[in-house]
């Protein structure tokens, strides 16, 4: 084991913080205070660019098997914490993402109160629990109706658990990345993989007596509903995520069945959705009654406060909305501190993630139709021109710079960043 680094330097943020453009960023964990474990080398964050390996994928986040296209692996903390880490002049940038407690939890004393801890890291957990071995195959009587579109044959019979299906896998939620789908086709598998005694009324629901759950979801979706603190969403989010960590340094069997993972999307088209979202919840300030080119626009120049010749003093900025948030800050504050590596995967790859890749559901669910419904069925970036495209590359610098990382051209942004 390395020893852990404790020197600070400081990071100079590029357009982003508290307005003074640095903060000391530790080299060791910002979230170690509430829980975080700091990573142990100054290892290059991104682990994508080695050869396949000869040996076939365990599954689809086996990223060392498999070419760079599919997965790559990715360490969000060690990017902005480690010495050598790339987005380490980006830190400051993570900053309005994050809060502080009114009150403690009466666990961690005064200091509570003074920590800045992500106001949001949503993430799913699916566990397989120990069950009998003599589970059997589900039949298509045993489909959950509401989840799989009222349809049985929308799920597959094949028995369970399958060895597509790491043991212990925790999907980091990134906003308007296919979330609502991945969020459903997990519950539709936890359900399926019930067991049911024959015999039992048809249309049914549950388990019941007799049901043996062979997979468990903890979800931390919408952490509001448990009614936790920042303190004690942090301390959860770095129980789980070191704990798959600390499953990875094992290696072998233990590193393949313990799996964080989460899918990307290209920075300007999440803008375009997430300016959709943030329509339909009615909180796009100005730009409500706005459709297509014309919405983009709005959007942009109120968050960079140059709508109606703004000079841009006091502009909200990103953070006026969670679903603005640049993907690899979301997987910083989803990281909970720890080094746990993250398997990469394109948001294309959800429909193969859903059915014969991993979960086994034949059907792939469809997303909510906000995005199309504001700006048509076309490119989504057909309602950027220029000058807005420069602008948002500039924005989202952090994510250009990331994919570059990790493989992944945003050669929209090239002549920008």
């Amino acid at each position: 084991a390395g020893e852990t680094t404790t020197a600070t330097a400081t990071a100079r943020a590029r357009g982003g913080g508290d307005g003074n453009g640095e903060v000391d960023a530790p080299a060791s964990s910002a979230g170690a205070a509430a829980g975080g474990r700091p990573p142990e080398t100054a290892a290059p964050t991104g682990e994508g660019g080695m050869a396949p390996a000869t040996a076939a994928a365990a599954n689809m986040f086996d990223c060392d098997a498999l070419p760079d296209s599919e997965c790559v692996y990715f360490r969000p903390t060690s990017f902005f914490e480690s010495i050598d880490g790339v987005g380490r002049p980006y830190f400051n940038l993570t900053l309005p993402w994050r809060g502080t407690d009114r009150k403690n939890d009466g666990e961690g004393g005064d200091s509570d109160t003074t920590l800045l801890l992500p106001k949001h890291a949503n993430f799913l957990r699916l566990r397989r629990l120990a069950t009998n071995s003599s589970s059997t195959s589900r039949s298509a009587a045993s489909a959950p109706r509401d989840l799989v579109g009222g349809n049985t044959s929308n799920v597959s019979s094949s028995s369970l658990p399958s060895p597509l299906v790491p043991r212990d896998m925790a999907y980091l939620h990134l906003h308007k990345n296919g979330g609502t789908t991945v969020n459903q086709a997990m519950r539709a598998f936890v359900i399926r993989s019930r067991g049911r005694q024959r015999g039992r009324q048809r249309g049914g629901r549950g388990g019941g007596k007799g049901a043996t759950p062979q997979y468990r979801l903890d979800e931390y979706y919408f952490p509001r509903t448990h009614k936790m603190t920042l303190t004690q969403l942090r301390r959860a989010t770095s129980n789980v995520m070191g704990f798959i960590a600390a499953k990875q340094k094992m290696g072998g069997r233990r590193a393949r069945e313990s799996t964080a993972f989460t899918f990307l999307r290209h920075p300007l088209h999440k803008f375009v959705s997430a300016v959709g979202e943030v329509v339909h919840q009615g909180k796009m300030g100005p730009c409500q009654s706005f459709r297509g080119k014309e919405l983009a626009e709005c959007a942009l120049n109120f968050l960079v406060g140059e709508e109606e010749g703004g000079n841009g003093e006091g502009s909200p900025g990103l953070a006026y909305n969670q679903h603005f948030k640049p993907q690899v800050i979301e997987l910083y504050d989803c990281a909970g501190g720890t080094d746990v590596k993250v398997s990469l995967l394109d948001m294309s790859s959800i429909g193969k993630f859903v059915g014969d890749g991993c979960l086994g559901l034949k059907k792939h669910f469809r997303g909510r139709p906000e995005t199309r419904r504001f700006f048509g069925k076309g490119d989504f970036l057909e309602n950027l021109d220029e000058r807005m495209v420069r602008k948002l590359c500039e924005l989202y610098e952090v994510d250009v710079v990331f994919f570059r990382e990790i493989g992944r051209e945003v050669p929209e942004c090239d002549p920008y960043v």
